[in-house]
């Protein structure tokens, strides 16, 4: 190694030796070179030369920059500037292009230049890029990765079991295993563990157990565990936990559906491409004779002869060759002993998820007893619908029993229906058999065994012998039964005199006979619950003495009470066949349009329209309609009252005419009973001029009293029977305004009324000023009246003498006064008031002992 300067620096900054140096340098492992203030390169180490494939010739006396150019603009660069403007220590790791290599650098500058360490980590680079993959795909596994050490503690966990579990990644590692598992699944998993390790296998068997979550949840796992050994010794295991919860729910859905094709009473099978067994259920034991297990693997042919096995491949060709997915053919079907059996098989073609063909499945029944069986679920479509007309539950009970004796065969059979007020089973209806050969049969308990039984647990209980039951009923000639359950409603016994005679198929038909027998029995109750309510609802629309209908949204007639046919004059039948709309006059069709609309749209409307009838005639109505709504909101239809209007309008035209009467005899009041008094006032005040006599005073008070006469008489007639117009108003505040225009200062007003009621004013004042007087002529000057809201209304009080009891009915009418100076028309002022505006009055006492007012708005 030649250098161009006696010495370089070191790391300590202390000086040596060219040859000291160069034999140190050469020592390290590490390229090093050193630079002087200029930057030129001064030394490098045969380490720099392998490293950089350069030679020191290239290098020595080279300014660095010159010396390699590629670590212009690089990491090294500023990091070599860096290190000569702080003269600090620089250490950093940077990518060499030309070497195609990573180098961790260390720079030592000193005042005469700097050293410069350096060290391939391309292989350490790669081993972390590996490292952080290899963590990457841990953590984006799919399955539960972990690691614990020899005392099951967690070291490592991946995301997934950090996600699956719900722990934070803090919460589980140092954490013992059992965090995640029950002490039983950890204690089978470690002597799992101990037995590897004692026979020096690298992992146990796979292990299922369940996982356990921070919120308490479960999930299935299967795992696989690796032992992890330093210098022979256990130091932990590694594991790979696979969430199972689908696999068990396939295999659960599996199960379900053995048990399913199990049940099913047909040969169900599935053949592989040769034509052999892969599946088959139960049902061939019970129908061929021969072992299921023993099939499995066998061709067909062991069932079907060879004509039935070519026919079968020949109608296999056309099916492959597009023309049908499927086919049902017969067969005679060979059994393990004995003669054919008429058979049908359903066929069709089996692919995979890539369209091969992979065999075929189908469904063989035996159709010897299909025709019986046939007649047996024709009886039971029939006995259902008979069971549907059923009008109670005696009626479902007679068609039970006829179906249970001439459709399924049971001559030996009752039906007993429960009593729930006794809480017993009653017989209520058995066949001729049963009645000659066992006589009537009792009534049983709920509970006792076996119909009470059956009743009590809703399971059907089948007896192939009746002497197995361990009780000192004599059945005979009986000897099996089945006890069905009617669901809530009773039983079905079905006997028979020969032991073990049932099958399973007449304890299914059985089962669907008694399941509609329910039906029956809870559509019957439903029924009879419904026409004593329809009956209900009938006379309940049909006693409104207004016209009543429904409509659907098309405004066509759902139904109409009785009264729609008198007012109209259509019979039943004739109603049928009219448009509703028809029956309004053709003048009033828009408003009854409008109104329809409205309804549709979800509002109440009103509207009034003469109504024609069938003999032409045409009676005003005023129709009120109101929409019916689904569940959702919507509306389905309209629900509407008709009120015949004639004698309203005549009232109101009478109003009218009484109106204008009452108006002219006001303006006679007014004028010819005014014009004599004023002239009789004017006279009586020439006469106190003239004389001086008491006896004046008493005529002055005379004309008083005739002009307040006067006032009241015009008040009454000009008020009419009805108010036209009204408005929201407040009762306080029409209560403090009539106030205002009572003389009383040493009476006093308490109001305690919030009410807002819809009134014309003027009138609703005048009630107010004319009970406000009233209290004051009656209860005297200083009396306290009292106005406050009530629950129907609002009242007026006071706290003075009160009225009589058998007086009170006469306030109210015309000319009633219990002072001298009374006109008698105030109350009944009032009265008329409150009536025009459809409110009521009444009189009794209030707490003081008074007079109270209670209005009903």
């Amino acid at each position: 190694m030649t250098s161009s300067s006696d010495r370089s620096g070191s790391p300590d900054g202390l000086p040596v030796g060219a040859s000291d140096a160069e034999t140190i340098f050469e020592r390290v492992d590490d390229g090093v070179f050193a630079l002087d203030a200029d930057a030129r390169v001064t030394f490098v180490n045969s380490h720099t030369e392998a490293m950089l494939g350069v030679s020191d010739a290239e290098l020595l006396g080279e300014r660095v920059w010159d010396a390699f150019p590629a670590t212009l603009g690089t990491p090294f660069e500023s990091a070599v500037r860096r290190a000569r403007e702080t003269r600090e220590q620089v250490t950093f790791e940077a990518w060499y292009e030309p070497r195609s290599a990573w180098f961790e650098v260390r720079l030592y500058p000193d005042e005469g230049g700097m050293s410069a360490y350096f060290r391939d980590i391309t292989d350490r680079k790669e081993r972390v890029r590996q490292l952080e993959a290899y963590e990457t795909g841990i953590n984006a596994a799919a399955d539960l990765v972990y690691r614990l050490d020899a005392d099951g503690r967690y070291t490592m966990v991946n995301d997934t079991l950090v996600e699956r579990t719900g722990f934070a990644r803090e919460e589980l590692l140092g954490e013992h295993v059992s965090i995640t598992m029950d002490e039983a699944d950890v204690a089978a998993v470690e002597a799992r563990i101990r037995a590897a390790l004692q026979e020096g296998r690298e992992s146990p068997d796979p292990v299922q157990f369940e996982m356990q979550c921070a919120d308490g949840d479960r999930f299935p796992v299967e795992a696989n565990i690796a032992v992890l050994r330093t210098d022979g010794e256990f130091v932990g295991t590694v594991g790979v936990s696979r969430d199972i919860s689908e696999r068990r729910e396939r295999e659960r859905e599996l199960e379900r559906f053995e048990e399913t094709i199990n049940a099913v009473d047909d040969v169900v099978y599935a053949l592989d491409d040769e034509g052999r067994f892969d599946l088959v259920n139960d049902t061939i034991e019970d129908v061929t004779g021969y072992d299921r297990e023993a099939l499995l693997g066998e061709h067909v042919g062991v069932i079907k002869d060879d004509e039935t096995v070519a026919a079968a491949e020949e109608t296999l060709g056309e099916l492959l060759d597009g023309k049908a997915a499927e086919t049902t053919f017969e067969f005679p079907l060979q059994p393990n002993e004995g003669a054919e059996i008429p058979a049908e098989d359903h066929m069709t073609i089996v692919y995979d998820d890539d369209g091969t063909f992979t065999g075929t499945a189908g469904v063989i029944r035996d159709i010897t007893a299909r025709k019986e069986r046939q007649r047996k679920l024709s009886g039971l479509v029939e006995t259902t619908q008979e069971l549907m007309h059923a009008e109670d539950q005696g009626a479902v009970a007679e068609s039970t029993l006829a179906a249970a004796r001439d459709v399924l065969g049971f001559e030996f059979s009752t039906v007993r229906l429960y009593d729930a007020a006794a809480d017993d089973l009653v017989p209520v209806a058995s066949t001729d058999r049963v009645l000659q050969a066992m006589g009537d049969r009792p009534t049983y308990g709920v509970g006792n065994a076996p119909a009470g039984e059956a009743f009590e647990t809703g399971e059907l209980l089948r007896y192939e012998d009746l002497a197995d039951i361990d009780d000192d009923v004599d059945r005979s000639p009986a000897r099996a039964a089945m006890y069905v359950p009617i669901g809530e409603y009773g039983v079905l016994v079905l006997g028979s005199t020969e032991p073990a005679s049932f099958t399973n198929l007449d304890q299914r038909v059985a089962e669907v006979l008694a399941s509609s027998a329910a039906t029956a029995c809870e559509r019957a109750e439903r029924e009879a619950e419904l026409r004593e309510e329809r009956a209900f609802i009938d006379g309940l629309v049909d006693s409104i003495p207004d016209v009543m209908y429904a409509l659907d949204e098309n405004v066509e007639y759902i139904r109409w009470n009785d009264r729609l046919l008198e007012a109209t004059g259509y019979t039943e039948g004739e109603m049928a066949d009219i448009e509703p709309l028809d029956l309004i006059a053709e003048g009033d069709m828009p408003a009854i349009d409008a109104a329809v609309e409205q309804v549709l749209d979800g509002e109440r409307a009103r509207a009034e329209a003469r109504m024609v009838t069938s003999d032409g005639d045409r009676i005003p109505y005023e129709f009120t309609g109101a929409p019916v709504t689904d569940a959702d909101g919507a509306v389905e239809g309209i629900v509407g009252i008709g009120r015949d209007v004639s004698e309203r309008l005549e009232r109101e035209r009478e109003l009218e005419r009484q109106n204008e009467r009452l108006e002219r005899f006001a303006s006679t009041v007014s004028h010819d009973l005014r014009n004599p008094l004023k002239l009789a006032t004017s006279n009586l005040d020439m006469a106190r001029h003239e004389v001086d006599s008491s006896l004046l005073d008493d005529v002055a008070a005379a004309h008083d009293r005739m002009e307040e006469l006067i006032e009241d008489l015009l008040a009454l007639a000009r008020q009419g029977q009805t108010v036209d117009e009204t408005e929201p108003v407040s009762v306080e505040s029409v209560a403090r305004d009539a106030w205002e225009h009572v003389d009383a200062p040493d009476a006093t007003l308490e109001i305690d009324a919030d009410e807002v009621v819809e009134a014309d004013r003027q009138r609703l004042l005048q009630v107010f000023e004319n009970l406000f007087r009233n209290s004051v002529e009656h209860a005297g000057p200083d009396v306290t009246l009292r106005v406050e809201t009530t629950p129907s209304g609002f009242s007026v009080t006071d706290d003075g003498p009160g009225i009589p009891a058998d007086e009170r009915d006469a306030v109210f009418e015309y000319g009633y006064t219990t002072t001298d100076t009374g006109t008698g028309l105030g109350l009944a002022i009032v009265e008329e008031a409150l009536t025009a505006h459809g409110w009521d009055v009444s009189l009794g006492e209030s707490e003081a002992g008074g007079v109270r007012f209670d209005v009903r708005t």
